[in-house]
């Protein structure tokens, strides 16, 4: 199944058409308060060193998780960041209220993944061994 699920993803740094439509017609929040995203079309397209990272499957996004490079000033000092700025699945992938826990094998993979892209890729660009082992800690709390 993993290597199926590996065939499936995909990394852009300018945003692929099936990605926009996927965030086009998601709904963001919980049962009850549920809104969607204005504009996604135009202003996806001004995001500062956006990474999409997405699953697509027969041409349609089917998951993205988009993560933006940013400088921030801290203490006086400039630092290099990355925040994450989309993250939606498809509605047939959502969670409901038969939760695995993260123990699926999806989970393991997509969490494996984006711990990877974020060491490798942006602890490498001025940022200290320090700031990206702390993004990593702060996301597997999240993904957990």
């Amino acid at each position: 199944m993993l290597e199926r699920i590996h065939q499936l993803v995909k990394h852009a740094t300018y945003p692929p058409e099936s990605v926009i439509q996927l965030l086009e017609q998601t709904c963001i929040g919980t049962k009850g308060t549920l809104y969607q995203l204005l504009d996604t079309r135009q202003k996806i397209k001004r995001l500062h060193s956006p990474h999409f990272i997405y699953l697509e499957r027969n041409e349609k996004a089917i998951g993205t998780v988009t993560l933006c490079e940013r400088d921030v000033h801290l203490n006086g000092l400039q630092t290099p960041t990355v925040y994450i700025r989309y993250f939606a699945f498809d509605q047939l992938f959502q969670g409901s209220s038969n939760q695995s826990r993260g123990r699926s094998s999806f989970h393991s993979y997509f969490k494996a993944s984006l711990t990877r892209v974020i060491s490798t890729r942006f602890s490498l660009k001025g940022t200290s061994n320090c700031t990206g082992r702390l993004l990593i800690r702060k996301m597997r709390v999240h993904l957990i």
